[in-house]
């Protein structure tokens, strides 16, 4: 009687850490979040969407004006000053959003943070360009969808493509072994590093 070979039971996922548990949630929650934008306004077409927002500008302004108007002819006073909170609200707003608006258009804040990173990080990994190992780890994963696969998260897999290629001869000026890059990279890259370093490579292409 010829006997069956018999499947070995497939070993059990490590159960996950407290980090690991915590980007996974973000990363599902950052998806849920950019799909209910999209299907919100996907039931508009492009012509509504401009008009939404002419309307939208239109609307402010006029707001705007009136409040200006009411301070002039003290009817801000006359509302005990509900209104006037209110127009230093609006100010604030629209500061705020020009703010944003010039931050965009010079890179300062971008540019402050990548400075910023690229520094302690780079040192901390024995390397010079920070963001550029980074984006090299994101591009292999996106040419090996597999190595996702095998991890809880994107970002584990992501450090985890990063230990390799610190542990290649000549890419670091440190010398650590294997355990040792584990805990370095996990402490020193971080998921917003990971989508700076994302939003690096779609400029790029």
């Amino acid at each position: 009687m010829i006997k069956k070979k018999t499947k070995s039971p497939k070993p059990k996922d490590a159960p996950l850490t407290e980090e690991e548990y915590d980007e996974m949630v973000s990363e599902e929650s950052l998806r849920r979040e950019q799909e209910g934008y999209f299907q919100h306004f996907n039931q508009f077409s492009k012509e509504e969407l401009i008009q939404m927002l002419i309307e939208f500008q239109e609307t402010e302004q006029k707001l705007y004006a009136w409040l200006m108007s009411e301070k002039k002819m003290g009817g801000l006073v006359a509302y005990g000053g509900g209104l006037a909170s209110i127009k230093d609200e609006l100010d604030r707003l629209r500061r705020e959003r020009s703010l944003k608006v010039n931050n965009r258009r010079v890179g300062r804040q971008k540019q402050a943070v990548l400075d910023a990173a690229t520094t302690d990080k780079a040192k901390a990994l024995g390397v010079d360009d920070f963001y550029g190992l980074l984006c090299e780890a994101i591009t292999v994963l996106e040419k090996n969808p597999q190595i996702k696969k095998a991890h809880p998260t994107e970002a584990k897999a992501i450090r985890e493509i990063i230990v390799d290629l610190l542990f290649e001869p000549n890419r670091s000026r440190h010398t650590f072994d294997r355990n040792v890059w584990v805990g370095v990279v996990a402490r020193n890259v971080k998921s917003n590093h990971i989508g700076t370093a994302k939003n690096s490579l779609k400029k790029k292409h």
